[in-house]
C-alpha cells in the first residue's frame, strides 16, 4: 500500500528561449511527484502552465492536502486500481489536469516497478522507435533565416506564428523551398485577433500548402472559431480551446474546429488521453499528440501515448532542449525517439 507522497517544485532551465505568440519561456517551473510504497517509488511530472492549463507550482503544492488522503494506504496492484484512484481524484478535484497527469504517471511508474514490467505491457504494446514533428519557435527565426540553424528532415514541421507576419512568412517560404513535400503546419497560439484577420492571413499563406493551422484565435472566441472553421480552406486545429474529453466532444460536434491537439497535461494523463483517442478515432476527428516541453520524465509518457494512438503527428521534446534535465532513459537515433524498455516508465532520476 502507498506509504508516502511528495510534491517537489523544481525548475528546468531551457538551453535557448522558447517564444510563441503569448509568452517567452526561459525555464519551466514544474513539479516532481513522488509516490512511495515501502522502499519503492514511482515518479511523475506536473507540467504546470498558467496560460495553457491554468496551473502553477503553488496551485499544485496547495492541493497536497486533498490528494494525500486519497492516496494514503491505497493498494496499487493493477491498472484497474489506478483507474479507480484517478476517478476518485477527478470526483474530488475539478480541473488541475497537469497535477492529475503527474499523479497518474507516478502511479504507473510504481505499478510497473512492482510488476517488474514496462508500463506498455499493461496496454499489450511493445516499445518501438517513433518520430516527432520539428517545431520552430520565434526564438529560432533569426538563426534559421541567417543559415546558422539548419533544419533536418522530419515527419512534419510546425512553425510558431502570430507575432510578426512578415518574418513568419519568410521562414515558412524558406522551409517550403527546402522541404517541398514535407507536411508543414503553423501554431498561432491564439495570436490572430479575429476570424476575419485569420481568413485574410490564411489566403496570403495559401501557396505554402499548410496541412493545418493550430489555435489561430483566442480559446474563448468560440463563435469566431466556428466562423473560421466554416470558411477556412485549411483545417483548423484546436489546442488551448479544449482539454478533457467532454470539451473535445462539445467543440468538435459543434464545428468549432476540424482537429484537436491532445495534451496529457490538459486532460489529466495517459488514461484520459486514451479515451479521447478512442472517441476521435470513432468519430473521424483527426488529432495530434501535443507537448508542453518536458524533462525526459514527462516526455516519456507522451512517447508512450504516441505508441497507443493514431495521431497525424507527435510533438516530443528534443533531448537537448534542457540544460538541467534530471531524468534519463530516452534515446534519439536516426531521426527517431527510442523509448526505454526498463521497469515502470523506464526513466532514471538524479536529484
Amino acid at each position: 500500500m502507498i506509504t508516502n507522497f511528495k510534491i517537489i517544485p523544481y525548475s528546468l532551465r531551457l538551453k535557448n528561449p522558447f517564444t510563441y505568440a503569448t509568452l517567452t519561456l526561459n525555464s519551466l517551473e514544474y513539479a516532481l511527484l513522488k509516490i512511495e510504497e515501502g522502499g519503492m517509488a514511482g515518479y511523475g511530472e506536473a507540467a504546470v502552465a498558467w496560460d495553457i492549463n491554468g496551473e502553477t507550482q503553488a496551485s499544485v503544492t496547495g492541493l497536497y492536502q486533498y490528494i494525500w488522503p486519497l492516496l494514503e494506504e491505497r493498494n496499487i496492484d493493477s491498472l484497474t486500481d489506478i483507474q479507480t484512484l484517478m476517478a476518485d481524484i477527478n470526483n474530488l478535484i475539478k480541473g488541475n489536469y497537469s497535477l492529475k497527469a503527474g499523479v497518474e504517471a507516478a502511479l504507473l511508474d510504481l505499478l510497473g516497478k512492482k510488476k517488474k514490467a514496462n508500463i506498455l505491457s499493461f496496454f499489450n504494446t511493445e516499445p518501438r522507435p517513433i518520430n516527432s514533428q520539428t517545431t520552430l519557435s520565434f526564438s529560432d527565426f533569426d538563426d534559421f533565416l541567417s543559415g546558422d540553424f539548419q533544419l533536418i528532415q522530419s515527419a512534419s514541421i510546425k512553425v510558431k506564428c502570430g507575432k510578426d507576419s512578415a518574418r513568419e512568412r519568410k521562414v515558412l517560404e524558406k522551409i517550403r523551398e527546402q522541404f517541398p513535400d514535407t507536411p508543414l503546419n503553423i501554431d498561432v497560439n491564439q495570436g490572430w485577433g479575429s476570424s476575419d484577420e485569420a481568413l485574410k492571413n490564411i489566403k496570403e499563406l495559401s501557396h505554402l500548402k499548410l496541412s493545418w493551422i493550430e489555435q489561430p484565435l483566442s480559446a474563448h472566441d468560440v463563435y469566431g472559431s466556428k466562423k473560421l472553421t466554416e470558411n477556412s480552406s485549411v483545417p483548423i486545429m484546436l489546442d488551448e480551446s479544449c482539454g478533457p474529453l467532454s470539451e473535445v466532444i462539445v467543440f468538435m460536434e459543434n464545428g468549432y474546429g476540424n482537429m484537436v491537439n491532445i495534451k496529457l497535461h490538459k486532460c489529466g494523463g495517459l488514461l484520459a488521453a486514451l479515451d479521447i483517442f478512442k472517441w476521435c478515432d470513432s468519430h473521424n476527428v483527426p488529432y495530434i499528440i501535443g507537448d508542453m516541453i518536458h524533462s525526459q520524465l514527462g516526455n516519456v509518457i507522451n512517447l508512450y501515448a504516441g505508441l497507443l494512438g493514431s495521431p497525424r503527428a507527435r510533438d516530443l521534446t528534443p533531448l537537448d532542449r534542457l540544460l538541467n534535465d534530471p531524468s534519463q532513459g530516452i534515446l534519439f537515433r536516426g531521426g527517431s525517439f527510442i523509448p526505454p524498455v526498463g521497469e515502470g516508465l523506464g526513466i532514471s532520476l538524479s536529484l
